[in-house]
């Protein structure tokens, strides 16, 4: 008995992992894009046939700035799935499917529109740097959230000058403006759910 009661105090004491662990689909998906983009990667500089095919403009925007957002999406994704892999929350499953897609679209978008706001501030047209352009995809696509919400904040702005009166429903959230002190952390804070990188 006394050599039972030494053994249990000598052990460490056990932790248990509440949460699911990350789907193999999701990783098999995530693993798929990164061969993907690395195999884009390689191509555009090794067959000069591939670079020509690709090398179209949106406008002043270069093809390398989707490329880009596709990557800062995937890295998002690989980040979230590297942080909450023993907590896994099967709502998030079709966000990483889908995060470099919505990383190329939102990269490629937030190009254009910095293109209109720099054009809009400056009486000289400047050629685009191709190079800076894809900073901001590669940004963007990464923190796409934080851009949504900045493109939330400025149509506001330009739609409802003044703010409004605090009567108005948010339309992400259903939430009226003015009840923010009793809501519970949102995604990025303690209420944030797992699966997804903050």
């Amino acid at each position: 008995m006394c050599d039972d009661l030494l053994t249990m105090s000598d052990s460490p004491p056990t932790t248990s992992v509440t949460g699911d662990h990350v789907p193999a689909s999701v990783l098999v998906v995530a693993t798929m894009w990164l061969v993907v983009l690395v195999a884009t990667f390689i191509l555009y500089e090794r067959d000069d046939a591939f670079a020509d095919f690709v090398a179209f403009k949106l406008g002043p925007l270069p093809f390398g700035a989707i490329w880009f957002g596709a990557v800062g999406g995937s890295l998002i994704s690989a980040q979230g799935i590297l942080t909450h892999n023993q907590e896994w929350e099967s709502t998030y499953n079709y966000w990483h499917y889908t995060r470099p897609l919505l990383g190329a679209l939102m990269g490629t978008l937030g190009c254009l529109v910095f293109i209109v706001l720099n054009e809009a501030a400056t009486k000289k047209t400047v050629a685009p740097n191709p190079i800076f352009y894809d900073v901001i995809a590669l940004a963007i696509g990464y923190r796409e959230k934080s851009f949504r919400s900045l493109i939330t904040n400025l149509t506001d702005t330009i739609l409802v000058p003044g703010g409004g009166k605090g009567s108005k429903t948010d339309e992400s959230t259903g939430s009226k403006a003015g009840e923010g002190k009793g809501s519970k952390a949102g995604a990025g804070g303690k209420g944030s759910k797992a699966g997804k990188a903050q």
